[in-house]
């Protein structure tokens, strides 16, 4: 017999597998195709399944750990380069909005203050995941007008902890049935929960993660991460405030720890999947029969809110005097409502600010704003192009060449090898982000003045969240050969046009590189070892000029037998080849034929001597590399 839970789960994931990817395609953004999955698998259309309200308060977890990563992207430094947009362009365009939006509720649809409040708080939140596509796709993201429009969704996805936290208070069960007094306690338990976690933040979190990194157990490091966001989440709801905020303040209490980009990587995927399977239930609740008895509230909402909105952002950008392009631009991305409207509608559904009914339809009124957000895109893109405002751009082009590109290296592992390299490198003045899995090494690198993160640098999502993309330079230099060669194979497949040195263990290790395609790689220990080789000649008695040719000639004979290797595989003898095959390292050989013959001086050297004469005579590359092995094991089984 089939598990019907089990059924519904693969339906879940199969429908989702089938629209989603469809929607992100034509530009529609994933949330409105996790909304339109929920919707058909819901008790309204096939009525798979019965219950979403269950879904939502599960699934909510994936709001609260988006506002976790929220919090680990506001370190101190990118706030204040950013202060002037954030509190102009966002304090101002989410001011104006919700004062707009709320008394039009007020005045023109009859609300009271308090949903009107929660009607506009909705629709003044704009949708990061649909802006942010856009931009990205349209590579204006980077640009100073791209970083305006995103200094402003910063900006309203820090308000909406204020908003969720308004809305509960503005429930009629805590006015009704809490006197003066014990509002006032209530007020100070919420006060005394975030002083607790701000201190926990500071004085715990990064000790217990040292500790947590020094077991070398990786999904320690996974649990642990949950275990902050969700114990920080649980703190905040007992103190009577959000759950959300509970988890931006763990945030940023580690937004400049030196697990921020492995945090980041360990609850991205349960964030993604939660975060989705709540807009699912989301659209698993839209009530179709409640919005076909109020379509015309409906769509006055829509139309009235989406004026409104494209009203104030207008306003803002005249008012700090923006050219008309990048204003037009501003109001076509961002008058909508976004994801988090659904997160206010459904608080204030829980807290009585709004019933059911006015929910579903104000959820509706969302997504259809959203669902339209791409049709304003096309019209205003051809309404741009009959703008003519050439001061407007030339001082656009002028403002981006007078900001220099700083130059970005990313050296992964920090071996001893490796810090020499950075050091040298921030000692030119340049920006050098270390990553590295040894917790030991982490704590001896913040010696040096070095940005060091912890994380497996083998991981594609550790390489992604330290944003590779945007390194000049990438350096491997692990103490693992094969882990080099794992790094460097994954850089040049996906980010081929990022220049990648790599530090090479042995022999073996640098042909399997040369593979790869690495812009450049050594030796870890072979200029060394010939460095040491000249001085050593000098001490000797030979003269500078001789011992420098003496070198120039091994490198050359060395290279001659390096290229002989990459290009054909071919070593000096069967037996070095098969060890080198079976082994994956290399076996010694010589650059040059030696002019006497080996001479033991022991028995344990005479044994290893007479057992390579045997493998001369046998020729059996298989046989040999036993004979080869076995005699020093046996040896020390011996010993």
């Amino acid at each position: 017999m089939v598990n019907p839970e089990l059924l519904k789960t693969v339906i879940l994931f199969g429908a989702s597998l089938a629209i989603v990817p469809l929607f992100k395609k034509f530009g529609l953004g994933s949330v409105l195709g996790y909304l339109v999955t929920g919707f058909i698998l819901g008790p309204f259309m096939l009525d798979i399944f019965h219950n979403p309200e269950s879904i939502v308060n599960f699934a909510e977890i994936g709001v609260v750990m988006f506002l976790f990563i929220i919090g680990l992207e506001m370190d101190p430094t990118r706030l204040w380069n950013l202060k002037k947009d954030i509190l102009g362009f966002g304090f101002l365009q989410v001011l104006l909005c919700c004062l707009l939006t709320t008394f039009a509720g007020v005045y023109f649809l009859d609300f009271t203050y308090s949903i009107a409040f929660v009607v506009g708080a909705g629709f003044t939140l704009s949708s990061t995941a649909i802006i942010m596509s856009v931009m990205d796709d349209r590579k204006i993201t980077n640009t100073p007008k791209g970083q305006r429009v995103f200094s402003t969704l910063l900006f309203e996805d820090l308000s909406i902890v204020p908003l969720l936290a308004i809305v509960a208070f503005l429930s009629p069960k805590q006015t009704a049935e809490i006197s003066n007094e014990s509002f006032i306690n209530s007020l100070l338990i919420a006060l005394g929960g975030v002083f607790v976690l701000v201190l926990s933040g500071k004085w715990l979190l990064n000790p217990l993660f040292r500790m947590i990194g020094k077991t070398h157990v990786k999904e320690m490091m996974t649990v642990m991460a949950l275990f902050v966001v969700l114990s920080s989440a649980l703190l905040m709801e007992f103190a009577g405030l959000s759950m959300a905020m509970g988890a931006f303040v763990a945030g940023v209490m580690l937004s400049e720890s030196k697990f921020k980009h492995q945090l980041e990587v360990d609850i991205e995927p349960f964030k993604g999947l939660l975060l989705g399977l709540f807009f699912m239930g989301v659209g698993m609740s839209l009530n179709v029969n409640v919005i076909k008895e109020n379509y015309i509230l409906l769509l006055t909402i829509v139309g009235l809110y989406v004026f409104l909105k494209a009203v104030a952002i207008l306003v803002v950008a005249k008012v700090l005097r923006k050219d008309n392009r990048e204003t037009l631009t501003r109001m076509i991305l961002m008058s909508h409502g976004g994801e988090f409207a659904f997160v206010l509608f459904n608080t204030a559904l829980t807290n009585q600010v709004i019933d059911e009914k006015l929910a579903s339809t104000l959820t509706a009124a969302i997504i259809i704003s959203m669902v339209l957000s791409p049709l304003w895109l096309i019209l205003g893109t051809k309404i741009k192009t009959k703008i003519k405002d050439n001061k407007g751009k030339e001082g656009e082009m002028e403002i981006v060449s007078q900001e220099p590109e700083e130059t970005n290296v990313l050296l992964i592992g920090l071996s001893n090898f490796s810090q020499t390299v950075a050091q040298t490198l921030v000692m030119k003045g340049l920006n050098v982000t270390i990553i590295d899995k040894d917790m030991n090494k982490i704590q001896a690198a913040t010696r040096f003045g070095f940005n060091v993160y912890y994380g497996d640098g083998t991981n594609p999502n550790v390489l992604h969240a330290c944003k590779i993309h945007e390194a000049d330079l990438v350096l491997v230099g692990t103490d693992s050969g094969e882990d080099n060669l794992k790094i460097t194979h994954f850089i040049k497949t996906h980010y081929p046009l990022i220049k990648v040195m790599v530090m090479a263990k042995d022999r073996y290790n640098a042909i399997e590189l040369v593979k790869t395609k690495a812009d450049y790689h050594i030796r870890e220990a072979f200029e060394s070892a010939l460095t040491f080789s000249k001085e050593a000649l000098i001490l000797l008695g030979e003269e500078p000029a001789s011992a420098e040719l003496t070198i120039k000639q091994i490198r050359q004979l060395d290279k001659e037998r390096f290229n002989e290797e990459v290009v054909g595989g071919a070593v000096s003898s069967d037996l070095a080849k098969a060890y080198m095959e079976k082994y994956r390292r290399s076996l010694p050989e010589p650059l040059v034929e030696p002019s006497t013959k080996t001479e033991a001086l022991d028995e344990t050297s005479q044994q290893i001597v007479d057992v390579l004469e045997k493998a001369d005579q046998l020729n059996k590359t298989e046989d040999l590399i036993d004979i080869v092995e076995n005699p020093l094991q046996e040896q020390e089984e011996k010993n």
